[in-house]
């Protein structure tokens, strides 16, 4: 039996054998579509975060491994992040090495102020960005008895192309 082919501008040549389904059909042109049009799998459209933690000098191990949790385990439930996809860097700078206004935005902050900077892919929604700035506060709270005012986080969105996870390779391109 002989599969239909979609109706395109550029219609392949007829073959003598039916064309195997494949789990990421690809569309029938002669001529290549720029891989942006074709589906990826989940492993090459997840989020890929790399996150900087930047807090006081002087907390305790324990407290920095609360922080850093209470962070991976929001991006892994809001953000849709692999559990294995966990790449962080937590900074400690000295008391007036972190200058922050303490009442912009609203909120009144404390010396305890983190600042959380999330390199990630582009393309996430608001409502995706807005629940896991609420998921990473409250998680913060919860875990390392950090208060809401004390929580910055910025998100900073690139390009799949500049991903390397190493060997000198572009992982995503």
């Amino acid at each position: 039996t002989r599969y239909p082919l979609p109706a395109t501008r550029y219609p392949l040549p007829a073959t003598r054998y039916p064309l195997p389904a494949t789990r990421y059909p690809l569309p029938a042109t002669r001529y290549p579509l720029p891989a942006t049009r074709y589906p990826l799998p989940s492993r090459y459209t997840s989020v890929m975060p790399l996150v900087k933690i930047h807090l006081r000098r002087g907390k305790s191990d324990e407290y920095r491994r609360s922080v850093a949790d209470a962070v991976h385990e929001a991006l892994v439930k809001q953000a849709n992040v692999p559990v294995d996809d966990r790449f962080q860097i937590i900074f400690e700078h000295e008391g007036g090495s972190v200058i922050a206004h303490a009442s912009y935005g609203g909120v009144s902050r404390s010396e305890d102020l983190i600042l959380i900077e999330i390199t990630l892919n582009a393309g996430r929604s608001v409502e995706v960005k807005k629940n896991l700035y609420a998921d990473i506060t409250a998680r913060l709270g919860r875990d390392a008895d950090v208060r809401p005012d004390d929580v910055v986080i910025n998100l900073v969105e690139v390009t799949k192309e500049n991903w390397s996870f190493g060997s000198g390779k572009a992982t995503y391109a």
